[in-house]
């Protein structure tokens, strides 16, 4: 896509993952862990995670949004994005595509995690005193949607496990190194 010049900022669709039916947390990666997803349309995978050339960023609008000095948003098609989508507003496209890239959110993970983590830090883009800062169950009940049996990958898997290897190797060693 930003072989072309004029492409500034990429919005990749999101893919929600539910719980899975998960109560307790487990073990091991999220991708791993949680392997059901909504369907492609439904509503809230029309959110976006922008992919931005740095020098064309001006700032972030929302979450999900940022405002570009020049050039165009484009969908993984490369189709310029003209309008959102009216319910969620910009950072929210008109419709839900998937083709070579998506985000793939784990939005809630297990219900205990939903509670005791996700819900108790709150939301980013919201000031503490906003009534809506802390996320209710109808915001979990609403996102767990289980509907598509969709795991990561082995491949990618394994590629993401020993890129956590390699790090953890160069924090011991950095580590050791700077105790000497």
């Amino acid at each position: 896509m930003f072989s072309d010049p004029n492409v500034s900022a990429l919005a990749l669709n999101w893919a929600c993952y539910g719980s899975s039916g998960r109560i307790k947390p487990g073990r091991g990666l999220v991708t791993t862990r949680f392997k059901r997803r909504a369907e492609q349309d439904f509503r809230s995978n029309r959110h976006i995670k922008t992919v931005v050339r740095v020098d064309r960023f001006v700032c972030a609008e929302n979450p999900h949004l940022v405002r570009i000095s020049e050039g165009c948003y484009v969908d993984v098609h490369g189709e310029e994005i003209t309008e959102w989508f009216p319910d969620f507003g910009p950072g929210a496209t008109t419709r839900t595509l998937w083709r070579g890239a998506r985000v793939d959110h784990f939005l809630l993970k297990s219900l205990e995690e939903f509670k005791t983590i996700k819900r108790a830090r709150g939301r980013a883009d919201l000031p503490t005193d906003h009534p809506d800062f802390y996320r209710s169950m109808a915001y979990f009940t609403s996102l767990d949607r289980n509907e598509v049996y969709d795991p990561m990958p082995a491949r990618l898997v394994w590629k993401t496990r020993l890129q956590l290897l390699r790090m953890r190797w160069r924090f011991i060693r950095k580590e050791r190194l700077s105790n000497r």
